[in-house]
Formats: C-alpha cells, sequence, structure tokens
C-alpha cells in the first residue's frame, strides 16, 4: 500500500509539473528584434497602412458591404469581412514577426477579430433604433482603432508589438522591449 501510495504521488507530481510547463509555453510571446527604433516604426507604419487599406477595400466590394449591412447586428466569423480580415491579420503578423510563430499570429488575430466584433457590436447598440445609419466609415473607423489600440504604441502601458518588439542596447548589449532612443539606443536600467 505505501508503495502505491509513493507512486501515486510521483505521478501527481509529474502531472503537476508537465501543467506548470504547459502554462509556461503559453506565455512565451514571439521576440523580434529591429535594429533600431526607427525599424521598428518603420514596421508598425507599414502593418497599420496595411490594414487600413485592406479595411477599406473590403468595405468598398458592394457584395462584402451588403453581407456586412444585412448581418450588422449578428457579425460572426462568418461574415466575409471578418473572414477576410482574420486571414490578412494573420498574413501581417506573420510578417511583422519574420514568418515565425504561427500559433501566436492565429491566436492574437482571433483575439483581434473578437475584439473587432465587439466594438461593431458595441456600434450597433448605440444605433439601437436606426441601424442603417451606420455607414462604411463608422464600420472602417471603429475596426482601425480597435486594431490599433491593441497593436498601441503610444500608450503608458505597453501594447502588442511594445511588448514582443525587442532592440539592442547600445551600452549594456542586452535586448530590451523598453529602449529609449537619447544619443543611442539605451535600455530601460541604462537609461536611468
Amino acid at each position: 500500500m505505501e508503495k502505491l501510495a509513493i507512486t501515486c504521488k510521483i505521478l501527481y507530481d509529474k502531472d503537476y509539473l508537465d501543467k506548470i510547463i504547459l502554462l509556461k509555453e503559453k506565455e512565451k510571446h514571439p521576440v523580434v528584434i529591429f535594429k533600431d527604433i526607427f525599424d521598428y516604426f518603420h514596421n508598425v507604419k507599414r502593418f497599420q497602412v496595411k490594414v487600413k487599406n485592406h479595411v477599406s477595400e473590403n468595405l468598398n466590394n458592394e457584395e462584402i458591404w451588403s453581407e456586412m449591412k444585412d448581418n450588422i447586428n449578428n457579425i460572426t466569423d462568418y461574415i466575409k469581412f471578418i473572414k477576410n480580415l482574420k486571414d490578412f491579420i494573420v498574413k501581417r503578423l506573420l510578417i511583422f514577426t519574420n514568418q515565425k510563430e504561427k500559433q501566436w499570429c492565429n491566436e492574437t488575430s482571433i483575439l483581434m477579430i473578437h475584439s473587432v466584433k465587439g466594438a461593431i457590436k458595441g456600434l450597433t447598440l448605440c444605433f439601437e433604433n436606426n441601424l442603417e445609419s451606420i455607414t462604411k466609415k463608422y464600420i472602417k473607423n471603429i475596426v482601425l482603432s480597435t486594431i490599433f489600440h491593441i497593436i498601441g504604441t503610444h500608450e503608458e502601458y505597453q501594447g502588442l508589438f511594445d511588448k514582443i518588439s525587442y532592440i539592442k542596447c547600445e551600452n549594456c548589449n542586452k535586448l530590451s522591449n523598453q529602449v529609449i532612443c537619447a544619443e543611442k539606443h539605451l535600455c530601460h536600467k541604462c537609461f536611468i
């Protein structure tokens, strides 16, 4: 009986450690290294411009816009605009991460799409009695605002791209995702 208890404890401990390892793997995010802060902002801007153009092109497609308007009260993953946007975001995130972290890019695109759908739902609640007043411009602005605030590069709290983007500190030679560009690129520790 004693050996059975020891065996059970060992199996429980192994299961527990396996779950901790799995959780740590889930916390992982990509590390994208940029040569300097200007390279980083260039890539962020390129992402924003490509997403903005994609959203505009899709909303200007009458078939896509018509389906969107017909289903404005029930936006699902099967609406062509949403499907196209998700696929496009995955593609652009893969480009941003240098074609690495496919699973992370897919999971992140899903979170972005859920946020976009929530924002559109919020917009429909604002126009509850007058849904036909919702225009392409409203949808475009709310979609872009939602996505751009998720990647956020301008707030006190790091946005998605700030968290995954690293630049080498020119003082200590360590990679950091909190670099300040004074006369040279310095990590937060070296700057202080």
